[in-house]
């Protein structure tokens, strides 16, 4: 039986863990990180909780009322961590450890890679910035997230850190 009865589309509560703020003219060509988010995932059932980390507002308590966590990027590295950072890896290996996924960009990248044993340093090449050709691993062709997606793809990225090695733990779903 198809119609409007059986459309009933869960609402995905999706809580954004805002690292920092891009720069001035980025912002205003593009918003700032967490719209970039919310832009390309669609308000048609989502819920977006943005808590901006970088400057210290609380962690939600119930890691389990979101069903999904978007870590962003940051003008900030994990090359040299400070407190807030480390709180929000041990927020993101529990939310990890309850089976909500998490996605980590740019610098939410770093975080879980330092989190789950990962070195982040500075890259020997320098900065990378402009089109980046992004790959699909395996695990990421088969995910949810990447429906649609093809295994190359280009982005505009700008970073100067790298994050080596990864346990068993973490799921990489795309590299550069």
């Amino acid at each position: 039986m198809d119609g409007p009865a059986n459309d009933r589309r869960v609402t995905k509560n999706v809580l954004i863990l805002k690292a920092g703020t891009a720069a001035h003219p980025v912002r205003l060509g593009a918003g700032d990180y967490d719209r970039w988010f919310v832009r390309a995932l669609g308000n048609a059932g989502h819920r977006f909780h943005v808590v901006q980390a970088d400057q210290r507002e609380p962690l939600p308590q119930r890691v389990r009322d979101h069903d999904a966590i978007i870590v962003t990027g940051s003008p900030r590295s994990m090359v040299e961590p400070e407190a807030w950072m480390v709180r929000m890896g041990d927020y993101l290996r529990d939310a990890a450890e309850q089976r909500v996924p998490v996605l980590g960009v740019c610098f939410g990248h770093q975080v879980l890679g330092h989190v789950y044993g990962a070195k982040v340093r500075r890259s020997p090449r320098g900065r990378e910035i402009g089109t980046v050709t992004c790959e699909l691993t395996r695990e990421g062709q088969e995910d949810p997230l990447f429906d649609g997606v093809p295994a190359r793809f280009d982005v505009q990225a700008t970073h100067e850190d790298v994050v080596e090695g990864t346990s068993g733990e973490m799921e990489i779903l795309a590299t550069n």
